[in-house]
């Protein structure tokens, strides 16, 4: 189950989307001045696979 950001429901919507996309947890952190990380889990190298082929 994702972790609701609170005060972000953009982030939290954005984080689904391309959860649903990618088909895997998709993390994003937003930072100061416009920074952030996202981070896309997979737990094998075909899954990353394919998570680069929709990517492409």
């Amino acid at each position: 189950m994702p972790v609701v950001k609170q005060g972000c429901p953009g982030i939290s919507a954005l984080e689904r989307e391309l959860g649903e996309r990618f088909a895997t947890r998709v993390e994003l952190a937003p930072g100061k001045g416009g920074r952030g990380k996202l981070v896309i889990h997979y737990h094998s190298n075909d899954e990353l696979d394919g998570i680069l082929g929709k990517m492409r």
